[in-house]
């Protein structure tokens, strides 16, 4: 199952591993294989470099990330919290266009793998009927995400098998 890359994003094609990791996400978790596949040829897969930060705060937002391997460390207004895979984060960078980051986001001391999608390309696939309702569930959680205190919102996510 090769995988082809985002045009915009620069980055490998995924792997059939990485294909696998989407699949333990929550918004994709009911794709067909077939679907995955497709889905996948959004995505690219980028090894930044650890202790990098990934996402500044106040930056304008395009990509939406899965983690595939390693960590990456939320920096909010008091507090860090780590995440590791398979969670996922950016999603308003994809239901929403050009989204301030309401966090900053800095890759762990070992590095990390991420899977990575912009905007242009998530809205791409959204032209299929099985991205739809993806989409819809994305739109619900980032409104949810945004309404309630960042803090707890990163703490739940690194403490349960939500995506």
């Amino acid at each position: 199952m090769g995988c082809q890359g985002s045009k915009q994003l620069e980055g490998d094609p995924l792997t059939p591993e990485m294909c696998e990791t989407l699949k333990k996400v929550k918004f994709f978790k009911d794709l067909a294989d077939e679907e995955i596949k497709m889905l996948s040829e959004g995505f690219v897969s980028i090894s930044p470099p650890a202790e990098n930060m990934l996402v500044k705060k106040g930056d304008k937002g395009r990509t939406y990330y899965v983690i595939h391997s390693g960590t990456v460390t939320i920096l909010g207004d008091g507090f860090e919290v780590d995440l590791a895979a398979p969670k996922a984060f950016g999603e308003i960078a994809l239901v929403k266009k050009n989204p301030v980051r309401e966090v900053s986001v800095r890759v762990g001391k070992d590095g990390c793998v991420l899977l990575a999608m912009e905007y242009e390309a998530f809205n791409k696939l959204c032209e299929h009927e099985w991205m739809r309702e993806a989409k819809r569930s994305m739109f619900r959680i980032a409104n949810q995400r945004r309404s309630i205190m960042p803090k707890k919102v990163y703490q739940d996510m690194s403490e349960k098998d939500e995506e």
